[in-house]
Formats: C-alpha cells, sequence, structure tokens
C-alpha cells in the first residue's frame, strides 16, 4: 500500500468515527474536530463549558466508538481542572498583552519541597543584581519577573478578610468575613473552607499570592487592626491560620503572613 492509499484510508477511518460520534452529539462538529485532532497527535484536551452542553456526553462516546475505557472526574470548589492539568502563569507586556506562559516544572515544585535542597544555589546565583534590585524594591502587591530563572511576575494583593479588600483591583464582591467571627466559630474545617475559596477567587482573578492571614494577636480592645486577627489566643488564632492556608495553598495560591508580632497599634488607624 502506498502513501496515498494509506492517507485515503485513514481519512476514511476518520469519517467513520465523525458520523459514528454524529448519533449521539449533535452541533458540536468544531469541537468532534479538535478532539479527534488531539488524540491522534497524542496530546491532552480539557473541555470547559456550562453544564448540559454536552461535555461529557461526547467524551463517553468517543470513547465507546475508539474502544477505550471512560471515567469521569466531577470538579467542585474543592477540585479545580487546574488542580488536575496543573496550572500556567502568564506574563503580560507594559500594555496589558499576554507575551509568555510559563508552566510550573518540575524543578520548581522539587525546590518548594525541600528550601535545603542544593539546587537553590545554582538557581539563586542565576539571578542579577538588577533583578534582585527589582524584587526586592517594587514588592508591594506583586513580585517583578525574574527571567534569568524563569520565574514570572506575580499579583499578590492585600487584605487578610478577602483578596484585594484594599488595592482596589479585585471587585469587592469576593467573598470574605472577620477574621475574628471565623475564631469565635472554633471550627478549623470552617477555617479550612474559607482557605478553598480564597484560593479559587485568587486563580479567578489570577492572583498568585494573598498578603494574609493575619496573625497578630489581640492585645487591645483599641487596636486597630484587630478585625484582621484572629483572637487574643495563640493557639486559636494558630489553628485557624494553619487550616486556612493549608486550603489557599492546595489552591495554588501563597500566603504572605501579616503583622506575626509586635504591631500594637496605629495612631487613627480605620477611625480610632
Amino acid at each position: 500500500m502506498d502513501n496515498a492509499e494509506k492517507v485515503k484510508k485513514f481519512s476514511h477511518s476518520i469519517d467513520k468515527i465523525k458520523e459514528e460520534l454524529k448519533k449521539d452529539v449533535v452541533g458540536q462538529e468544531e469541537i468532534v474536530e479538535n478532539v479527534i485532532t488531539a488524540i491522534i497527535a497524542g496530546g491532552n484536551v480539557l473541555l470547559e463549558g456550562v453544564p448540559g452542553v454536552g461535555k461529557t456526553r461526547l467524551v463517553r462516546s468517543l470513547g465507546r466508538t475508539l474502544h477505550l475505557p471512560f471515567s469521569r472526574i466531577q470538579f467542585t470548589p474543592d477540585l479545580m481542572p487546574s488542580d488536575v492539568t496543573g496550572a500556567n502563569v502568564i506574563e503580560k507586556d507594559e500594555n496589558g498583552k499576554d507575551v509568555k506562559v510559563y508552566r510550573i516544572n518540575e524543578l520548581g515544585m522539587a525546590l518548594g519541597k525541600n528550601y535545603d535542597d542544593p539546587q537553590w544555589t545554582e538557581v539563586l546565583n542565576r539571578i542579577t543584581l538588577g533583578e534582585m534590585q527589582n524584587l526586592v524594591l517594587h514588592g508591594y502587591t506583586q513580585t517583578y519577573a525574574v527571567n534569568s530563572i524563569g520565574k514570572p511576575a506575580t499579583l499578590d494583593l492585600d487584605g487578610p478578610n478577602q483578596i484585594g479588600s484594599f488595592s482596589g483591583s479585585v471587585p469587592n464582591t469576593k467573598t470574605g468575613f472577620s477574621s475574628i467571627v471565623l475564631a469565635q466559630s472554633w471550627n478549623a474545617q470552617l477555617a479550612y473552607s474559607m482557605g478553598l475559596t480564597i484560593g479559587n477567587e485568587c486563580s479567578q482573578a489570577s492572583v498568585s499570592g494573598w498578603y494574609g492571614p493575619g496573625i497578630n494577636v489581640h492585645r487591645s480592645p483599641f487596636g486597630g487592626r484587630n478585625y484582621e486577627y484572629y483572637s487574643e489566643d495563640a493557639y486559636l488564632s494558630g489553628v485557624m491560620c494553619a487550616k486556612t492556608i493549608e486550603a489557599a495553598k492546595n489552591k495554588g495560591v501563597f500566603s504572605w503572613l501579616k503583622h506575626i508580632c509586635l504591631y500594637e497599634t496605629e495612631s487613627g488607624r480605620d477611625g480610632m
């Protein structure tokens, strides 16, 4: 069989697959074409859309047609697509145009798990003086890109009780409530749930880091930022903070602990 005949036979097989899928999936020709192309190329496909548009039906029908195993993952607020597929970080230029996409890689994951990893020395030695200066001097609500090691710029927003609550760059309709109220519940699972919500909303707003939780303790009822902290009890504060951070971290969000100690008062802070 020459190449022309092979191509013709292959094309005929694809047409048969499409015809079989049309018996069960209607009005999705372009999506079907793209999915089949991805399978032939050995790639992966993430189908996103509102409920009821036939995503599961398409995959189930395709598996049956190609005699492939079928399984399904139900995404919920506790399990998002990025938890399965990994995460992309997009770098933008000064005009807001996407210029580069970084994917979290195995080395980055390894270094994050072990701060004593000897590979840290090699990575840090590649950073230039200018990159260090930008990273340190311009670090409020962001971190600059460090191109020498492939670290993208990040958006990190303030607000222990709600992402972006001080910056105004995120709508104030985002979820959040006082850390004091959370601590008064004595419910560690509720703290974990709040961390999941913060993590999901950070992902939706392309926020990488969260300026929170606030972990200082209440030393005086007149403290200007008591509403940002959990309690006068250090143990209760620690439990609530740990569960919140654990959940946010599981969503790929890193947390900046705020005012960890000796932040006692601010003259006139928030109306005092």
